[in-house]
């Protein structure tokens, strides 16, 4: 079972930047504040930036790392500045596994864009 959750008080931080944010979200209820957690570290590290030495994962266009061919949309390990630019991460070791599980998502990507240009 889902519920909605509305969510206000926890961006108390972000009310200087942002006048009000109403955002509801449906999530199984064991899972209601995990991801209201991942939504508000992914809105505090894109506003604040990245801390020094730390990363984060966003959706962004590909730049041909990690095999990912250029221009593709894809999450990867990215630094956020604090002027809300990116980059994304190189050098990051990633096993068999790994590299499997990203050409995995990659055709998966390719599926739902050749399903979507058929609409």
């Amino acid at each position: 079972a889902c519920q909605s959750v509305s969510v206000t008080g926890e961006f108390q931080t972000f009310q200087h930047y942002f006048k009000q944010i109403n955002l509801s979200v449906s999530v199984p209820a064991d899972m209601t504040k995990p991801a209201i957690r991942v939504c508000i570290t992914g809105i505090h590290d894109w506003w604040f930036g990245t801390e020094e030495g730390q990363w984060t994962s966003m959706g962004v266009v590909s730049d041909g790392s990690y095999n990912i061919p250029e221009g593709v949309i894809y999450s990867f390990p990215v630094t956020i500045g604090s002027d809300r630019s990116w980059k994304i991460v190189q050098g990051l070791a990633q096993d068999d596994f790994a590299t499997e599980k990203m050409k995995a998502t990659y055709n998966e990507l390719l599926e739902e864009a050749t399903a979507a240009a058929s609409l």
